[in-house]
C-alpha cells in the first residue's frame, strides 16, 4: 500500500468540529496528528498517528481532543510524566491528516505512516524497559 500525501486542515479550538471531520463518521483509514509551532518559522511536529478499521473514524480522532487523562506510572517511569501520552491534544493547537482506507487495509495504513512519520507520542515500535500495563 502506497502512502498518498498528506494534506492537513485545522480541526477548531473547541465547538463543532469542522464538516471535513463530521464526514468521518462510518468511515475507516489513518490519520496523523501534528501539532503548530509555538514560534513562527518552525514546522509542525507529527505527535500521533492512528487508524480506525471498524469504521469508527469519527470517534477514534475526536478522542484525542476530549479533555480526560488515563493516570499510569508506567508512564513516568518510561516518559517522566504520569498522563498516558498522545492521548489528548489542545484542538486549536493541531492540524490532522486523513487518509480513508478500507478496513481490512487500515491498521497496515498506521503502521505505514508510524514507519514514515515517527510520531513523538505513538509507543509503538519503541524500546521499552517494562512490560506495558495493557
Amino acid at each position: 500500500m502506497n502512502v498518498p500525501d498528506l494534506t492537513f486542515s485545522e480541526v477548531g479550538p473547541a465547538g463543532a468540529y469542522p464538516d471535513w471531520v463530521r464526514a468521518l463518521r462510518g468511515q475507516s483509514g489513518g490519520y496523523v496528528i501534528a501539532e503548530k509551532p509555538r514560534r513562527s518559522g518552525l514546522s509542525a511536529q507529527v505527535v500521533y498517528v492512528g487508524e480506525s478499521h471498524s469504521n469508527n473514524l469519527y470517534e477514534t480522532l475526536t478522542r484525542h481532543f476530549q479533555q480526560w487523562a488515563r493516570r499510569k506510572t508506567w508512564w513516568a517511569k518510561q516518559f517522566g510524566r504520569t498522563d498516558a501520552p498522545g492521548t489528548t491534544y489542545q484542538r486549536g493547537r493541531c492540524l490532522v491528516a486523513v487518509v480513508l482506507a478500507p478496513r481490512e487495509l487500515a491498521i497496515d495504513l498506521q503502521w505505514r505512516l508510524i514507519e514514515l512519520l515517527s510520531p513523538r507520542d505513538n509507543v509503538i515500535g519503541q524500546v521499552v524497559d517494562d512490560v506495558v500495563p495493557f
